[in-house]
């Protein structure tokens, strides 16, 4: 997936960007992921959205999660449900944005079914607030992200 952005005018262009993936998983509580270990995030479920470190542990889905990483990496997203590994690249991307919503918030949410949460995780190719892209004038800005699998 890519999304391309060219700025036809004569000041620079400054936009945030995501390209949002669901990607299907077989019980997102049983899942992580692996490749953000060691990196700063902004945490989105908590008041002021306050800088947070992710440690040496990989990612999990205990409850709500909404974070942004400073992270342009390759990550993995394993689940052991489904037996396999996706495989997350990124390119033109400063950030990541890993979510999920809980069981409490995803059995809120109104195009959802009772449980429906589990069957997901986010990992998204991002570039926001402080990394928000400026396109020069006639120039572009791409944003790429490649999904794979491996079993």
């Amino acid at each position: 997936m890519s999304l391309t952005v060219y700025n036809d005018g004569d000041e620079p262009l400054s936009y945030e960007e995501a390209l949002h993936t669901y990607l299907q998983v077989g019980d997102a509580e049983q899942s992580q992921v692996c490749g953000l270990e060691g990196t700063d995030y902004l945490d989105t479920v908590l008041d002021g959205d306050p800088r947070c470190n992710q440690g040496n542990e990989p990612v999990t889905f205990q409850g709500m999660v909404d974070r942004i990483y400073y992270s342009a990496d390759t990550l993995e997203l394993r689940d052991p449900v489904l037996q396999r590994t996706i495989i997350v690249s990124k390119q033109g991307a400063a950030q990541t944005v890993v979510w999920n919503p809980g069981e409490q918030a995803g059995n809120a949410i109104g195009d959802l079914s009772d449980g429906e949460w589990r069957g997901f995780v986010c990992v998204e190719a991002v570039n926001n607030r402080d990394c928000a892209v400026i396109v020069p004038p006639h120039d572009s800005h791409t944003l790429q992200q490649t999904l794979s699998v491996k079993h």
